[in-house]
Protein backbone atom coordinates (compact mmCIF):
# COMPACT_ATOMS: atom_id res chain seq x y z
CA UNK A 1 0.00 0.00 0.00
CA UNK A 2 1.80 3.29 -1.06
CA UNK A 3 1.44 6.31 1.44
CA UNK A 4 -2.08 8.04 -0.33
CA UNK A 5 -3.63 4.85 0.23
CA UNK A 6 -2.29 5.13 3.96
CA UNK A 7 -2.97 8.51 4.36
CA UNK A 8 -6.70 7.66 2.26
CA UNK A 9 -7.24 5.16 5.03
CA UNK A 10 -5.63 7.43 8.28
CA UNK A 11 -8.14 10.29 7.10
CA UNK A 12 -10.96 7.89 7.36
CA UNK A 13 -10.38 6.21 10.33
CA UNK A 14 -10.07 9.83 11.93
CA UNK A 15 -13.95 10.89 10.10
CA UNK A 16 -15.14 7.76 11.55
CA UNK A 17 -14.03 8.61 15.10
CA UNK A 18 -12.31 5.17 15.09
CA UNK A 19 -9.37 4.99 17.29
CA UNK A 20 -8.42 1.54 17.36
CA UNK A 21 -8.19 2.40 13.09
CA UNK A 22 -6.38 5.37 13.62
CA UNK A 23 -3.39 3.57 16.00
CA UNK A 24 -2.84 0.49 14.08
CA UNK A 25 -2.12 2.10 11.03
CA UNK A 26 0.52 3.23 12.40
CA UNK A 27 3.87 1.14 11.92
CA UNK A 28 6.09 0.30 15.28
CA UNK A 29 7.64 3.29 16.78
CA UNK A 30 5.76 5.81 14.25
CA UNK A 31 4.42 8.78 16.18
CA UNK A 32 2.26 11.47 15.60
CA UNK A 33 2.49 15.33 16.89
CA UNK A 34 0.79 18.95 16.70
CA UNK A 35 1.02 21.80 18.42
CA UNK A 36 -0.81 20.41 21.03
CA UNK A 37 1.25 17.79 21.47
CA UNK A 38 5.05 18.63 20.06
CA UNK A 39 6.82 16.11 21.14
CA UNK A 40 4.86 13.04 20.09
CA UNK A 41 2.21 10.87 20.72
CA UNK A 42 1.83 6.90 19.77
CA UNK A 43 -0.03 4.18 20.89
CA UNK A 44 -2.70 4.20 23.34
CA UNK A 45 -1.41 7.91 23.97
CA UNK A 46 -2.84 8.83 20.75
CA UNK A 47 -5.56 7.17 20.51
CA UNK A 48 -6.42 8.96 23.87
CA UNK A 49 -5.58 12.15 22.01
CA UNK A 50 -7.57 11.48 19.58
CA UNK A 51 -10.90 10.63 22.16
CA UNK A 52 -10.51 13.89 23.57
CA UNK A 53 -11.11 15.32 20.84
CA UNK A 54 -13.86 13.34 19.67
CA UNK A 55 -15.35 13.91 23.05
CA UNK A 56 -14.91 17.93 22.10
CA UNK A 57 -16.54 17.59 19.26
CA UNK A 58 -18.42 14.72 18.21
CA UNK A 59 -19.12 15.71 14.89
CA UNK A 60 -15.97 15.93 14.30
CA UNK A 61 -14.38 16.02 10.22
CA UNK A 62 -11.75 16.22 8.14
CA UNK A 63 -12.64 17.29 4.67
CA UNK A 64 -9.35 17.05 2.87
CA UNK A 65 -8.80 20.33 0.21
CA UNK A 66 -5.78 18.88 -1.47
CA UNK A 67 -3.57 16.61 -1.04
CA UNK A 68 0.36 15.87 -3.03
CA UNK A 69 2.99 13.24 -2.58
CA UNK A 70 5.69 14.37 -2.19
CA UNK A 71 8.96 11.59 -2.99
CA UNK A 72 8.63 7.78 -2.01
CA UNK A 73 6.27 7.49 1.19
CA UNK A 74 5.68 11.08 1.79
CA UNK A 75 2.67 13.16 1.18
CA UNK A 76 1.60 16.36 2.29
CA UNK A 77 -2.75 16.78 2.89
CA UNK A 78 -4.37 20.24 3.45
CA UNK A 79 -7.20 19.55 5.37
CA UNK A 80 -9.95 21.78 6.78
CA UNK A 81 -11.09 20.55 10.84
CA UNK A 82 -14.55 20.73 11.22
CA UNK A 83 -16.92 20.54 14.63
CA UNK A 84 -19.26 21.68 16.93
CA UNK A 85 -17.93 21.95 20.40
CA UNK A 86 -20.33 20.13 22.47
CA UNK A 87 -18.46 18.92 24.72
CA UNK A 88 -15.53 19.31 27.31
CA UNK A 89 -12.27 20.34 25.86
CA UNK A 90 -9.78 20.44 28.46
CA UNK A 91 -11.48 22.13 30.64
CA UNK A 92 -13.29 24.24 28.76
CA UNK A 93 -17.59 23.79 28.64
CA UNK A 94 -19.09 23.12 25.38
CA UNK A 95 -19.77 26.17 23.60
CA UNK A 96 -22.16 25.36 21.08
CA UNK A 97 -19.86 27.01 18.41
CA UNK A 98 -18.66 25.58 15.23
CA UNK A 99 -15.14 25.67 13.89
CA UNK A 100 -13.54 25.79 10.90
CA UNK A 101 -10.13 25.50 11.23
CA UNK A 102 -7.48 25.32 8.23
CA UNK A 103 -4.23 22.93 8.90
CA UNK A 104 -1.62 20.84 7.02
CA UNK A 105 -0.42 17.25 7.31
CA UNK A 106 2.81 15.61 6.69
CA UNK A 107 2.15 11.90 6.37
CA UNK A 108 5.65 9.39 5.92
CA UNK A 109 4.74 5.58 5.61
CA UNK A 110 6.24 2.53 5.09
CA UNK A 111 5.48 -1.04 4.13
CA UNK A 112 4.90 -1.81 7.56
CA UNK A 113 2.20 1.40 8.03
CA UNK A 114 2.35 5.21 9.00
CA UNK A 115 6.34 5.97 10.56
CA UNK A 116 5.63 9.11 11.15
CA UNK A 117 2.38 12.30 10.86
CA UNK A 118 3.10 15.91 11.77
CA UNK A 119 0.41 18.17 11.75
CA UNK A 120 0.73 22.26 11.50
CA UNK A 121 -2.61 24.67 12.53
CA UNK A 122 -3.29 27.28 14.36
CA UNK A 123 -4.59 26.98 18.23
CA UNK A 124 -5.75 30.74 18.07
CA UNK A 125 -7.91 30.03 15.27
CA UNK A 126 -9.38 27.28 17.22
CA UNK A 127 -9.82 29.28 20.00
CA UNK A 128 -11.04 32.41 18.32
CA UNK A 129 -13.69 30.61 16.21
CA UNK A 130 -14.94 29.59 20.08
CA UNK A 131 -14.62 33.31 20.76
CA UNK A 132 -12.34 32.18 23.69
CA UNK A 133 -9.98 34.64 24.90
CA UNK A 134 -6.57 33.48 24.90
CA UNK A 135 -3.67 34.56 27.24
CA UNK A 136 -0.44 32.98 26.53
CA UNK A 137 2.04 31.61 28.84
CA UNK A 138 5.36 30.12 29.01
CA UNK A 139 5.30 26.54 28.02
CA UNK A 140 7.37 25.70 31.25
CA UNK A 141 4.09 26.70 33.12
CA UNK A 142 2.53 23.70 31.58
CA UNK A 143 -0.02 22.87 29.26
CA UNK A 144 -3.07 24.89 28.55
CA UNK A 145 -6.17 24.91 30.75
CA UNK A 146 -9.33 26.99 31.31
CA UNK A 147 -10.86 28.47 34.01
CA UNK A 148 -13.27 31.68 34.81
CA UNK A 149 -11.67 34.33 35.61
CA UNK A 150 -12.55 38.34 35.19
CA UNK A 151 -10.06 41.18 34.43
CA UNK A 152 -10.59 44.86 35.85
CA UNK A 153 -9.12 47.96 34.77
CA UNK A 154 -8.51 50.22 37.18
CA UNK A 155 -7.15 53.13 35.21
CA UNK A 156 -3.09 52.79 36.33
CA UNK A 157 -0.80 52.47 34.28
Amino acid sequence: MNVMQQAENYFNAWNNHDTDAITALFAEGGSYSDPNVPDGVAGPHLAGYAGAIFAAFSDLEFEIVKQFECGEGAMTAEWLMKGTHDGELRGLPPTGRSIAVPSIDVIEAGDDGITSVRGYFSNGTMMEQLDCLVSVQPKRIGPVSFDNSTYTSTGNT
